[in-house]
């Protein structure tokens, strides 16, 4: 029998589907970490100087959504009502991963961690997207992936990958009360 649109919903929608998204826009995020491109040095007509690599919003963009994806899936995981009725629930429907950290209590070393996933929150919304705010009030400067900051990152999405597997390993109850689990196979 053919599933119904929303139990192909419920499945797409599950934990392990944001998970596999958000393993899959982490590997573009170190893709492209490696990669740089070029340096950009721009100067305004009152010599304000600025550089970054060409591929700096890009690869906050992949990593901020990343995080993004991770944290629902904790989210559903811990409530798989936000997905019931064949829809994501308002609640999660969001770029803001501070919003989405703390609501969370299954995520890693929630204080240790919070201050990485605020930086990355920083462009989702503005200048990551965009080539300037959503007006002249939420005009912001191009933050910069540093490499202090690529560390701190890959160590949040390290550990919330691995506290996410051990979850999804146990299994999870969905909103229809149909229980699932999942196993991994790493191959590095």
């Amino acid at each position: 029998m053919k599933p119904t649109s929303i139990q192909k919903f419920d499945m797409d929608a599950a934990p392990p589907s944001w998970y596999e998204v958000a393993k899959a826009l982490n590997a573009q995020a170190r893709t492209l970490q490696k990669s740089r491109g070029v340096v950009i040095h721009f100067t305004d007509r009152h010599g304000n100087a600025r550089s970054r690599y060409e591929a700096n919003r890009g690869v906050f963009l992949l990593a901020g959504f990343s995080i993004e994806n991770i944290l629902k899936a904790f989210l559903i995981y811990e409530d798989p009502a936000l997905i019931a009725d064949g829809q994501i629930s308002r609640k999660i429907r969001t770029h803001a991963l501070s919003k989405l950290w703390e609501a969370s209590s299954f995520v890693p070393y929630k204080r240790r961690y919070g201050p990485t996933v605020a930086s990355l929150e920083d462009g989702l919304e503005s200048w990551a997207r965009y080539p300037c705010g959503l007006n002249h009030e939420r005009n912001a400067v191009e933050g910069v992936m540093t490499d202090k900051l690529w560390a701190a990152y890959l160590s949040v999405f390290s550990a919330c990958s691995k506290r996410l597997e051990r979850l999804l390993s146990k299994g999870w109850v969905d909103h229809n009360g149909e229980f699932y689990s999942m196993s991994f196979e790493h191959f590095d």
